[in-house]
């Protein structure tokens, strides 16, 4: 009678030694002599012997223990047990990174949104997300994750399409794709929408004809209303068809934010006829509009 040797321990094809997850459940592929039993051991734990298929390899369902898991395999057939492999170990590391701080934003014309923040220079980081929502939220699954690639530096410029207020929040990533906590929120108004000349209205010290709508000579006095406030005094000038365009200087009426005054004088050396007012303005978002209203055109 010949007696049948022992089988030879199974090999662990993956993961590989040293294999580092965030995972707490993983597959383990192990492969053996195909009509074989094997056992899989995780720290000290025997799991269900498991019969192998005709390809020789099977997997196992395993649950990790925090930290190194230290993984063994045998086979066996008629004859009895084998020996244990060599010992794999498999590292679960369930550790969050440091959340970034001082999250800020700022917003500028046509939509775009400045985001800057900090993270500790001593952190293991690959890099963050950047999640964004129309209301507060306290969790990524209430939120759009703006990025589609991990970001890689501590900035980032968004581009809303909508006006409106939202608020933003950021996490930081290590090498294993496991997120921090959100940073502290922030919130910002998106403005894409340029500012307009709603009405500028003319009164004159000096001549008029009613029924023409036409100003003589005199001081022609303008009052300007925007529709929002303005980032700084807006441009206003007065350009006759085939004449020089004439500045007027403007200054805010007193208690008002949307509205501004000033005056020229209308004389002979002002070209008679149709003329045009001209107006540029930015709001406190950087956005330009050149837009009027009422009151573009004015008879001298």
């Amino acid at each position: 009678t010949i007696s049948l040797a022992a089988p030879v321990a199974p090999q662990v094809l993956s993961p590989e030694n040293g294999y580092i997850t965030n995972m707490s459940r993983i597959d383990i592929e192990v492969q053996s002599e195909p009509g074989l039993d094997v056992l899989l051991d995780i720290n000290g734990t025997e799991m269900q012997w498991q019969p192998v298929n005709a390809t020789g390899r099977l997997v196992f369902d395993v649950s990790l223990v925090e930290g190194d898991n230290v993984i063994l395999t045998k086979a066996r057939n008629r004859s009895g047990e084998g020996e244990y492999s060599a010992s794999v170990v498999i590292t679960l590391d369930t550790s969050l990174p440091s959340q970034p701080i001082g999250l800020t934003a700022v917003s500028s014309s046509n939509g775009q949104i400045r985001l800057q923040w900090s993270i500790d220079t001593q952190a293991e980081y690959t890099g963050f997300n950047l999640y964004r929502s129309e209301s507060v939220f306290d969790d990524i699954a209430s939120a759009i994750k703006v990025n589609n690639d991990v970001i890689t530096s501590a900035t980032f410029n968004d581009v809303l399409f909508e006006d409106g207020t939202y608020y933003y929040r950021v996490t930081s990533v290590n090498d294993l794709n496991t997120e921090s906590e959100l940073s502290s929120s922030v919130s910002v108004v998106a403005d894409s929408t340029p500012p307009m000349a709603e009405l500028i209205e003319y009164t004159i010290d000096g001549a008029f004809d009613s029924d023409t709508q036409t100003y003589g000579q005199g001081v022609l006095n303008i009052v300007l209303t925007v529709n929002e406030p303005l980032i700084t005094t807006p441009f206003l000038s007065i350009a006759p068809e085939n004449g020089a365009p004439i500045s007027v200087s403007l200054v805010l009426v007193a208690g008002e934010e949307q509205q501004y005054q000033g005056a020229l004088l209308l004389d002979e050396n002002v070209r008679s006829g149709l003329a045009y007012a001209v107006f540029s303005g930015r709001d406190r978002y950087g956005n330009r509009g050149t837009n009027i209203s009422v009151g573009e055109q004015i008879n001298i």
